[in-house]
């Protein structure tokens, strides 16, 4: 009996650990990062004739084995003109693919070579004003369900630095399994530019599945998402262009 205990004691821990998150992301500053976090950098760097933004991303492999990762680049809005977007990984590409090559990433190490890169085209150095958010999202090669994600923002204001959006419009966010209900508790009474808010539900490719008004500061919602399989989603919330926040939920 004792036997048997200790047996599925170990099937139990074994599980736990393969069907933990594989991928975990963290700043340069060493700040951990969670599922739809969205990063906003905007320090330009000058290197010759260059001029750009960079957002560097690091990628632990925290399991017990080397895995071969990919990341996939969804642009989520641009309002740049005379810039351009790209990102290094395996290699730094000239025009960015949806999906990168693979990466090998021995288990227990932190891979700190990946970033995004905005780059000023313009050749007097006149630096064009926008915003452009992209979403980069780490998978498994061999287990793409496997992922984690970050926004980045690029933008050129004047204040420098990098600040992490911890999701505060969506803390009382909550998924009702039974019926396959999004139940959304939002205030937005207090925040500047409340206007035209859109509150959406992607898949983890980024499609849009749903999106839905926030008519009013203060309400309960619920999107009924009985038609969409069990999984990993995304959760979003938009000022006509501008991502707001995102936040990762499992419907299971």
């Amino acid at each position: 009996m004792i036997k048997n205990i200790i047996c599925l004691t170990l099937l139990l821990s074994l599980t736990i650990f393969t069907n933990a998150q594989k991928l975990q992301l963290t700043s340069q500053e060493g700040v951990a990062i969670e599922d739809g976090d969205i990063l906003t950098f905007n320090n330009i760097i000058v290197e010759g004739e260059e001029a750009f933004i960079k957002a560097p991303i690091y990628v632990k492999n925290t399991s017990f084995s080397p895995l071969s990762a990919k990341v996939k680049r969804t642009v989520i809005s641009n309002t740049f003109t005379e810039s351009e977007e790209t990102f290094c990984w395996s290699y730094c590409y000239i025009n960015p693919p949806e999906i990168s090559d693979a990466q090998q990433i021995v288990f227990g190490n932190t891979y700190k070579d990946f970033y995004g890169k905005l780059l000023f085209l313009n050749p007097e150095m006149e630096y064009e004003e926008g915003d452009l958010t992209v979403r980069y999202t780490f998978f498994d090669d061999a287990n793409p369900s496997d992922s984690a994600s970050v926004i980045i923002k690029y933008t050129n204001n004047d204040a420098g630095g990098t600040s992490i959006d911890k999701n505060v419009f969506a803390e009382n966010m909550r998924i009702s399994s039974l019926n396959k209900t999004l139940s959304l508790d939002y205030d937005f009474a207090d925040i500047a530019s409340n206007k035209d808010l859109k509150i959406s539900i992607l898949n983890v490719s980024g499609k849009t599945l749903r999106t839905i008004s926030a008519k009013e500061n203060r309400a309960v919602v619920e999107i009924n998402l009985s038609d969409l399989p069990w999984g990993v989603y995304l959760f979003t919330i938009s000022n006509g262009k501008t991502l707001l926040t995102s936040r990762k939920f499992v419907l299971r």
